[in-house]
Formats: structure tokens, sequence, C-alpha cells
């Protein structure tokens, strides 16, 4: 088994790996190869990215989902350029709301944001 992705802990690395396998062999009759994680990962980031609060109140929720469609982006970006993905680039949601707050980007959700969440 290759190594796994910079930034990425392996023993993280090897169980995302042995899950998705587990979970592909019996529906495909193949284990995933080692190489799919980072177009994997990616495609992960997006779907949570999709997973729009709907409680307007719930600002903590909202910046979640912000933080998450961020990764995403970080994440496509990385794979687009690489065929890598560096977890280790991402910032933690602390730090991401720190950072966030004191550029005044972190924002309400608006009446004019995409239901789905469909990212723009």
């Amino acid at each position: 088994m290759a190594l796994p992705p910079k930034g990425l802990i392996p023993r993280t690395w090897f169980g995302f790996h042995a899950v998705t396998s587990e979970t592909t062999a019996p529906l495909i009759g193949q284990r995933v190869s080692e190489h799919l994680g980072g177009f994997l990962l990616v495609k992960c980031f997006f779907f949570l990215a999709l997973m729009r609060p709907t409680d307007p109140t719930r600002h903590d929720k909202h910046i979640k989902w912000q933080y998450r469609r961020t990764l995403f982006r970080m994440g496509l970006d990385q794979y687009e350029s690489s065929c890598t993905i560096d977890t280790g680039t991402f910032p933690t949601l602390e730090r991401f709301i720190d950072e966030h707050r004191q550029a005044g980007s972190i924002r309400k959700p608006a009446e004019t944001d995409h239901p789905s969440g469909e990212l723009s």
C-alpha cells in the first residue's frame, strides 16, 4: 500500500482506505485503489459542503458550513494542480473562525444564498 498523502496522519489514512475498501469490495467486486484517496477526500468535502444548515438562527452551524466549503475549495484546488491533497495546510476550525472574524468575512446566512447550498 502506498504511503499516505503529505499532511495526513498514517493511521487516519490507512483507516480511511480500509473503510472505503470494505465498502466498495462487495459493491463493485474490488477494493479501492490507494491512488484514489485524494479524489475520494475531495468528493467527501464536496458532499459535506452541500449540507447547508436549515436553521438560520444557528450561526455556529453556518460557520461550520462555511468552513467545510473552504476545505472543499482548498482540497479541490490542490487536487487539480497536483493530484494530491496536503491536509496539513488546512486551517483548523478555530483558526478559520479567528481569521475570518478578524477579516469580517464570516457572515450570517442571507436570503439570497442558494437554498440547496450550491457552491457559487
